[in-house]
C-alpha cells in the first residue's frame, strides 16, 4: 500500500518537474521584446555568441552587436540613405529619451518633476558646454571635476563620461537636427549661393 502511494506520489512529482521545464523554456523564447528599430536592419548571428549583430538596410552599415540605442542614432543622425520620414521619427525618438530616462529616475528616486526640469536643464548644458569649448568627454570622471560640481550643487549627480558621449549628446544632436529641419520646412523661396 505504501508503495502504491509512493509510486503515485513520484509520479505527479515527476509531471510537475516537466510542466516546470515547459515553463521555463517558453519563459526563454519569449524574453524581452524586440525593439520597432530592428525593422530597418538586418539580423546577424554571431557564433558562440547569443547576442546579435546587425547590418542597416539602407546603408549596409554593420555592428557585432546590435544595440538598439546605437541603431536608432544611426537612423536619425548618421544613416545617409534613410528615408526621411524615418529619420525624423528616430530624431523625436532620439530626442525625447532623455527626458523620459530622467522620468524613470525618479520613479526609483522619489525626485520631483521640478528637480528632472532641473536636471535636465544641466544635463544639456553639460553637453554644450564640453562640445562647445572642445573638452574631453573624459573630464567628467575626474575626482576635482566631481568635486567642484558637488560645490555649486550638491545634489546634482553629473552623467558617466559615456552617457555624456552618447545619449545626451545624441539626444542634444536631435534637438538641433529637428530645429533646423522645422525652420527649413517653414521657410520660402530658399536659394543656394
Amino acid at each position: 500500500m505504501d508503495d502504491d502511494i509512493i509510486s503515485n506520489n513520484t509520479n505527479i512529482i515527476l509531471e510537475e518537474e516537466e510542466n516546470d521545464d515547459t515553463i521555463i523554456n517558453l519563459t526563454r523564447k519569449i524574453g524581452k521584446k524586440k525593439d520597432k528599430v530592428w525593422d530597418y536592419f538586418n539580423v546577424v548571428d554571431i557564433s558562440n555568441n547569443p547576442h546579435k549583430g546587425a547590418i542597416c538596410k539602407f546603408c549596409r552599415q554593420s555592428w557585432k552587436r546590435g544595440k538598439p540605442n546605437d541603431m536608432k542614432s544611426h537612423l536619425a543622425l548618421r544613416c545617409p540613405n534613410v528615408n526621411y520620414s524615418i529619420k525624423i521619427e528616430y530624431l523625436h525618438m532620439i530626442s525625447s529619451e532623455d527626458i523620459s530616462d530622467n522620468e524613470q529616475l525618479t520613479q526609483q528616486q522619489n525626485i520631483n518633476r521640478h528637480d528632472i526640469i532641473d536636471i535636465t536643464r544641466a544635463n544639456k548644458a553639460l553637453v554644450r558646454f564640453f562640445v562647445c569649448r572642445g573638452i574631453p568627454f573624459s573630464i567628467v570622471d575626474s575626482p576635482f571635476f566631481q568635486d567642484f560640481v558637488k560645490s555649486l550643487c550638491f545634489e546634482y549627480n553629473p552623467p558617466k563620461r559615456t552617457t555624456l558621449s552618447t545619449t545626451l549628446l545624441n539626444a542634444e544632436a536631435a534637438n538641433i537636427t529637428l530645429k533646423i529641419e522645422e525652420e527649413l520646412h517653414q521657410s520660402k523661396n530658399l536659394t543656394l549661393g
